[in-house]
């Protein structure tokens, strides 16, 4: 469920988005935005190193929409994240609606 997914990304749970990967979830590119989006600018160090894992999880599944995260790393203000997508040839955080389209 899409409400889950948000709520295991946007909180750095990896125990929860393990459960869900067990549970058959399977839209990672989603996941990776909530993971690099976080829920806010004002995130404590543990938990910006909680999104970096998470995210690294969605990518280990499969996430590869690089600019949907840079997108969501850019709102949540992880400056890491955002390099991680960029590293991995995200170029335009514009752009990110062609996901849902």
């Amino acid at each position: 469920d899409g409400e889950k997914r948000q709520g295991a990304g946007e909180g750095g749970n990896c125990e929860l988005a393990k459960l869900m990967i067990e549970k058959g979830a399977y839209d990672w590119n989603l996941g990776l935005y909530f993971a690099c989006k976080g829920r806010n600018c004002d995130f404590e160090e543990s938990d910006a190193a909680r999104r970096l894992d998470l995210a690294k999880l969605m990518i280990e599944n499969g996430a590869n929409h690089w600019n949907l995260g840079l997108f969501g790393a850019c709102l949540g203000g992880n400056l890491d994240l955002a390099k991680l997508m960029i590293s991995k040839d995200a170029n335009d955080s514009i752009n990110w609606l062609a996901y849902f389209i």
